[in-house]
């Protein structure tokens, strides 16, 4: 089973709970598209699980097509050229742990804002360039970083094997290249990492965690390493 860190949580937890108010207000079942979805499919049975009402399309530079009873389209392209996807077609959009990997993050921001109707919200979890653990690997040979992080990260969806590019150096320049496109804000969750990050070192575990704690108590943002925002696209 995919190991899900606190803002994978979060964003299933509140794509869900969008899902339900949608329905409750409109009547109609809400369309969502995954970007850069690959071939996991958790998020959706997540939400297949708590009793969400939705059709899902998705899309990834790779081949991600699978079999789901709530899945429908399954698109190869880019996020910052998605062709194949009509304008103004979808209620939500998910992009987790994408942007990162994004070379031009304002064409994508602008091709996210064309794919969602008037209204409709993008919620995306992202690493914080600026949080410890991600200075450190950034800064560090690709060895070190995957002597931490282990050689196969796949029950870590936060850590793919995509280059990442970070064309953002911190949220705040995030949030202004979606504020750019047309987006505005309506929500931001900082969560702490350095546990996870180096949970692969049993001494490290209690260190990590204390760490974490210090810092969620005393809500020092900018060294959390994951974050959750929550975007709406103007009804006009």
């Amino acid at each position: 089973m995919m190991k899900q860190t606190h803002a994978n949580k979060y964003l299933i937890q509140r794509i869900g709970g969008e899902l339900r108010q949608c329905v409750s207000s409109t009547g109609h079942t809400p369309r969502i598209l995954n970007i850069g979805a690959a071939k996991t499919i958790y998020i959706e049975d997540d939400l297949s699980s708590d009793g969400c009402v939705y059709v899902a399309d998705r899309i990834d530079v790779d081949d991600c097509t699978v079999t789901h009873p709530h899945i429908r389209e399954c698109w190869k392209c880019s996020v910052e050229s998605m062709r194949p996807v009509n304008s103004q077609q979808y209620d939500f959009a998910i992009a987790n742990w994408v942007l990162e990997h994004v070379p031009d993050l304002s064409k994508a921001a602008g091709e996210m804002y064309r794919i969602l109707k008037p209204s409709g919200k993008l919620i995306t979890a992202v690493p914080n360039p600026a949080s410890p653990e991600f200075l450190f690997a950034r800064l560090t040979p690709l060895w070190i970083h995957k002597m931490i992080r282990g050689q196969n990260h796949d029950e870590d969806e936060t850590y793919h094997t995509y280059h990442t590019c970070y064309a953002y150096d911190s949220i705040k320049q995030l949030l202004e290249i979606f504020k750019q496109a047309g987006f505005r804000e309506i929500e931001i969750k900082y969560f702490p990492t350095i546990e996870s990050y180096v949970s692969r070192f049993p001494f490290l575990n209690f260190p990590g965690k204390l760490y974490d704690k210090i810092i969620s108590s005393l809500k020092i943002k900018p060294l959390m390493g994951h974050v959750c925002i929550l975007f709406e696209k103007p009804s006009t």
